[in-house]
């Protein structure tokens, strides 16, 4: 029995003292691997910013649409060029009382490279609803080029033509269960 027990208690000494070998660093990636997507970064910047484009094919006919299609145009060229501080400035102010211009800029959003403005339709003189397609840009999102359908609506507010925007919706127009809906002033039939 002693001749048993002198065998575990050496089994655990031997165990308990045993030198563990001291982890090996990590290996580092061969410098070829790190070349390929290194390289697609410097082409990314040294090629300058990616091409952008408005497209306008809506023809605007009285004084009013004029207006209202410059003002579109300013939007759709800030939202492509990612001039987000120039888009929240378009906002309505019941839209900015509730998003603050630091929550805003933290949306996530697509990459994009092309806009196109099919319609703007004026209804008295205060609303437009202006409509079109948001593209993709190639490699800048899950998307790539993908033709995405968008309305918004302005208004005037204070003089000048302001954006419609509910801030309780996603940008899929979806309505959060808790949100508060919001009446658009362009759309007086529907909140």
């Amino acid at each position: 029995m002693m001749k048993y027990l002198t065998i575990i208690m050496l089994g655990i000494f031997s165990f308990a003292f045993a030198q563990t070998p001291a982890p090996k660093p990590p290996v580092p990636k061969p410098p070829e691997a790190l070349d390929s997507e290194m390289a697609s970064i410097i082409a990314k910047v040294e090629s300058g910013p990616r091409e952008m484009k408005v497209e306008m094919k809506y023809q605007p006919e009285t004084d009013l649409e004029k207006v209202v299609t410059k003002r579109a145009e300013s939007f759709v060229r800030a939202l492509i060029e990612d001039d987000f501080k120039t888009t929240y400035d378009m906002m309505w102010t019941g839209y900015k009382k509730v998003i603050t211009l630091p929550k805003y800029m933290g949306k996530k959003r697509l990459t994009l490279s092309k806009a196109s403005v099919t319609n703007i339709i004026v209804t008295g003189n205060s609303c437009a609803e202006l409509r079109g397609y948001l593209y993709g840009a190639e490699g800048g999102s899950s998307l790539g080029s993908l033709r995405i359908p968008f309305r918004e609506y302005f208004f005037i507010e204070d003089n000048e033509w302001r954006i419609y925007k509910n801030p309780y919706e996603t940008s899929m127009g979806i309505m959060h269960p808790m949100g508060r809906k919001m009446k658009n002033p362009c759309r007086p039939d529907k909140k």
